[in-house]
């Protein structure tokens, strides 16, 4: 499987990208180069690159042909050519943990290296039978699954695909494409660029035996938008992807172009629950308020909760729960049978303050939890909310549990 290593060598290896078939292939014999001229870095795919073995090997982390460097060839020639992709030392803990029996490993300059055209082949078609869902993809060892949000070469908007990869990303096989990164700063890519990977977390999955599939989209801590209208999505019900728990994000709109004749109104829809306790919250906040937001320095979230900041009433989504002066019992009754409020508007003549907050799990065997904000700026006759209070729809009911798919190894 992919924790296969050797352990008497310096590289962690990944065998057969996660397959026990061995492929039968003579690489590792003398190979004579067709001109000692090559240069590695013009080549531009895996097959062209890998072809050229000794002098070359492909970096599939980073789409680019490089110099063979020594220590991969050294590993090789100890261990023969039985792998298909081969991991540097931080790249596999990284993705599964300590290195079996406590080999220091090598530092390489990439992170997953190619060295035969038929294993370009195989890295390229393993995962495309698991790419419809989130959930089927990385439960698959090697495989990651590349949210798409909006357009991009060779993707269309929405086009999720599973595809080879590491905790840091897409393996790709040609130069050209488009890579699927994990970006450090935010444990995944952040929820408003193009798209996002997602892998599982077969790290404390091999340590602790908890799954965890890596489903899930983050919100900023705090983030300011400023388009006069726009959208934000978290979680997919078709792609089985949720908001992550334990979240706690603040939204500032305030368009950069408002005419003084439009009200701003904002959209909050949740039609899922990942927790019962999970809640969208928007208001109207003061000009006043906004400048400030805008400052450097503290952010809106430490200005307090004084009515005083406020310019509209509270709009709410989410289940509201009444357990006040009940046992814990039949608080936790109350709260498994909520009233449900699936879709609210603010209408606001100021900027609005959107307040997401999901509850922590200590797995995601949760409810699969979705949700929507969305904005525009409307003539007050045109606005949804216009002359009064936003239209609640509220129900009755108990969040939508889902089974989590748990890792299998391929065979």
């Amino acid at each position: 499987g992919l924790v296969a290593a050797t352990i008497s060598t310096s590289l962690a290896s990944w065998s057969d990208v996660g397959m026990s078939v061995q492929v039968p292939r003579n690489s590792m014999a003398p190979r004579a180069l067709e001109s000692q001229a090559v240069i590695c870095k013009n080549l531009n795919s895996c097959a062209t690159c890998s072809a050229n073995w000794p002098r070359c090997a492909w970096c599939g982390s980073t789409g680019s042909c490089e110099d063979a460097p020594t220590a991969l060839a050294e590993f090789l020639s100890k261990t023969g050519d039985r792998y298909h992709v081969v991991l540097g030392r931080t790249e596999y803990e990284n993705t599964f943990g300590s290195l079996p029996g406590g080999s220091g490993g090598i530092e390489t300059s990439c992170g997953a290296w190619i060295f035969s055209p038929s294993s370009c082949m195989v890295v390229e078609d393993y995962c495309a039978l698991f790419s419809y869902t989130c959930m089927s993809c990385n439960r698959i060892s090697g495989c990651g699954y590349c949210h798409t949000k909006q357009q991009r070469p060779g993707r269309l908007p929405g086009q999720n695909l599973c595809v080879p990869g590491t905790y840091s990303g897409e393996i790709v096989v040609s130069s050209s494409a488009d890579i699927c990164k994990r970006e450090e700063d935010s444990g995944n890519s952040s929820p408003t660029g193009m798209q996002q990977w997602m892998f599982g977390d077969w790290k404390t999955y091999y340590a602790m035996g908890t799954w965890d599939p890596g489903c899930s989209e983050s919100c900023a801590p705090w983030e300011v938008r400023r388009e006069n209208w726009g959208e934000i999505r978290l979680g997919s019900s078709e792609y089985l992807i949720s908001y992550a728990s334990g979240m706690a994000c603040k939204l500032l709109i305030w368009p950069s172009q408002w005419p003084g004749s439009l009200l701003l109104e904002v959209t909050l829809q949740m039609d899922t629950l990942a927790d019962n306790a999970d809640s969208l919250v928007a208001r109207g906040v003061t000009w006043l308020a906004a400048i400030s937001a805008l400052k450097p320095g503290p952010t809106y979230s430490e200005f307090g909760n004084s009515d005083e900041l406020y310019t509209t009433p509270e709009r709410f989504v989410g289940c509201r729960q009444d357990s006040s002066g009940k046992d814990e019992a039949s608080a936790a009754a109350a709260a498994a049978a909520c009233t449900r409020v699936y879709r609210n508007v603010v209408v606001s003549a100021t900027p609005v303050v959107v307040t997401f907050t999901s509850m922590r799990q200590l797995q995601r065997t949760a409810g699969l939890g979705t949700l929507r904000i969305a904005w525009e700026l409307r003539a007050p006759e045109a606005s949804a909310g216009s002359g009064s209070a936003a239209t609640t729809t509220s129900t009755t009911t108990t969040t939508t549990r889902y089974q989590v798919a748990q890792p299998v190894a391929v065979t």
